[in-house]
């Protein structure tokens, strides 16, 4: 007898765990399907505001479906007892470091290869290291020599921290090979497993069991605020109740016809609110959906499950947003700092009438999940790109992207997806003409004179002033080629209005209040004959023109808080036929002017 010495058993030993080392490393990756790093679809971009670019687009297609598996693929045998019919169970096996990628998906199917048509079989799942059942099902019918696809009648969760076990139960009537299998060598220990009367064995092959895994899907999330709060917003006048909404036009949620809205997220900043989640649609905006909100988390994210989810009907107008009805003045709801995707982002009704006219997006953001799609395998997010330069920091997680500030010029855009493996081919490309028209030379001279005589240089937010385009300037608003809104509130505006703000003449909203360096306001003013809202409240002037009274379309006049008592009101205030809406409290008025009972389309008036 010959004598094995320990340094031959030893290398032995070695060389036996580097040929099943090597096994699986080969082989083992038959089971890890190559990931399809596809890119974004259906990129569609607009230009709103004059020079603002958004874009949309389409998630990958999935490429989260894998079939894990450890023979070839192909049938080259199959497996029995030739002596006497038998039960078996037949089992592919993979330890917590195989499915680690997979924790969490889901095995929706099970294909196999049999040989005979005679048997009884059983699908079946077990887990841990002793393989405890977890999952059976019958195999009514099946294919002979070929393969046959079950699915699951409950999917079933991959635990990635314990060991998997797929497989059948056949049970033979008659001796002879039923189960198939490759032509080897066997991934041993993980794709050859048999158990025969309550023992696992290695049956020296690879069955031919493959099953199929599944990323859960993964919600979107649509929002038109930049996903920061840096702003409110309210009434610090008197109690109010607001609609806030975020607005979509079909195009926008065509990709998302027939998803469910899942769950809400918003910003509030006053506890004191009553507060319901709503959903509108239509151009009209009709309600379709309403939820009372509590447990309001105050300036941080509420997020808000739906107790019906909705599905998206893409042909016609989506709103997502709040109703919200404050007991007293202040603010509430929450925002970025714009600019605002104006019509989109920062849509409010107050009594009765839509606006989109401050320049922020509320922080209203709001889920979309298609129950029948899946996540996609290793998505972390996008990259988006104007002329190939990419234009996000940070990898980009949602599927609406704003360009702002656009200079007029032709642009091309693409989108690319982010893998934990890499970046994906590009999408589709699209080429955007930003084409705003010449601001007036009489409104941007104008302005330039506010700025320079009223310490431009020293406000508090002074952005893009005499540097960008016009309609860039932070609190101009422009409609065509004419300037329509100036919001200079809070801004540290300082000394005299200069006259040319008569040269305003196509500006409806003017607002200069709590600005506590303000002086004067020019007679002027009263050539801004398209003025619907002026606000002078909370400064220190003390004279108020008489031109105002020529105003013919003025709605909300705002003369109250005054820093320096006002005495009087010129008479000609009395002749505003379209005033709605006057605020007068505080402002240190000796006495109303005479005919002020004139005033009969005020409807609101503070005192």
């Amino acid at each position: 007898m010959m004598k094995t010495n320990r340094t031959t058993i030893f290398l032995g030993l070695l060389i036996f765990t580097f040929s099943i080392f090597t096994q699986v490393s080969t082989f083992g990756q038959q089971w890890l399907n190559p990931k399809d790093n596809n890119p974004p679809t259906d990129l569609f971009a607009e230009v709103v505001d004059q020079n603002d670019v958004n874009l949309f687009w389409t998630q990958p297609s999935s490429g989260g479906s894998a079939y894990l598996h450890w023979d070839s693929g192909e049938n080259y045998t199959s497996f029995g007892n030739f002596l006497q019919p038998v039960e078996h169970d037949y089992a592919t096996k993979y330890d917590p470091e195989h499915i680690a990628a997979y924790d969490g998906w889901t095995i929706t199917t099970m294909r196999f290869y049999v040989t005979v048509p005679i048997a009884s079989i059983k699908l079946k799942i077990w887990t841990g290291p002793n393989a405890t059942e977890f999952h059976s099902q019958d195999v009514p019918t099946y294919n002979i020599n070929s393969w046959t696809e079950i699915t699951l009648d409950t999917p079933i969760t991959i635990d990635a921290s314990t060991q998997l076990w797929a497989g059948l139960n056949i049970d033979m009537p008659v001796p002879g090979p039923v189960m198939g299998a490759d032509e080897g060598p066997a991934i041993s220990g993980y794709g050859d497993l048999f158990r025969f009367n309550g023992v696992w064995d290695n049956g020296g092959l690879n069955w031919n069991i493959q099953i199929q895994v599944e990323e859960p899907a993964l919600p979107t999330v649509l929002h038109w605020d930049n996903g920061d709060n840096l702003n409110q917003f309210g009434n610090f006048l008197q109690p109010a109740e607001y609609d806030f909404a975020s607005k979509w036009d079909p195009e926008h949620i065509s990709a998302y016809d027939g998803w469910t809205i899942n769950k809400v997220r918003v910003i509030l900043s006053n506890p004191a609110a009553t507060v319901k989640l709503k959903i509108w649609t239509g151009q009209e905006a009709t309600e379709i959906y309403s939820q009372d909100v509590t447990g309001i988390v105050v300036n941080d994210w509420t997020e808000i499950t739906l107790d019906t989810p909705q599905t998206i009907d893409a042909s016609t107008q989506l709103w997502v947003g709040l109703n919200v009805d404050m007991p007293f003045p202040g603010v509430v709801m929450g925002c970025d700092l714009g600019p605002a995707i104006d019509g989109f982002g920062d849509m409010y009704r107050f009594n009765g009438t839509w606006y989109s006219d401050f320049d922020y997006n509320w922080n209203i953001q709001f889920e979309v999940e298609d129950l029948n799609l899946r996540g996609v395998d290793g998505l972390l997010g996008y990259n988006i790109y104007r002329d190939d330069i990419k234009l996000n920091e940070d990898t980009w997680g949602s599927t609406s992207y704003v360009d702002e500030n656009m200079l007029n010029g032709t642009y091309d855009y693409h989108v690319t997806a982010i893998y934990d493996e890499g970046e994906s081919e590009p999408s589709n490309t699209v080429e955007v003409v930003v084409a705003q028209p010449v601001i007036a030379y009489a409104d941007s001279m104008a302005l330039v004179d506010i700025y320079n005589n009223c310490g431009g240089s020293g406000w508090s937010i002074n952005t893009l002033w005499l540097e960008g385009p016009v309609s860039e300037w932070y609190g101009v608003t422009t409609t065509g080629t004419r300037v329509t809104q100036l919001w200079l509130h809070s801004r540290g505006v300082s000394g005299d209005i200069p006259t040319s703000v008569g040269d305003l003449t196509a500006l409806k909203k003017l607002h200069l209040e709590s600005n506590g360096g303000l002086n004067s306001i020019p007679e002027s003013i009263g050539d801004c004959q398209a003025l619907e809202e002026l606000w002078l409240g909370w400064t220190p002037i003390t004279v108020i023109p008489e031109s105002l009274g020529s105003l013919s379309n003025l709605i909300q006049l705002h003369l109250g808080q005054m820093v320096n008592p006002l005495g009087t009101l010129p008479e000609s205030l009395c002749e505003l036929e379209s005033l709605e809406w006057f605020a007068l409290g505080t402002s240190g008025l000796d006495s109303l002017p005479r005919n002020f009972g004139n005033l009969t389309t005020v409807k609101s008036c503070f005192l």
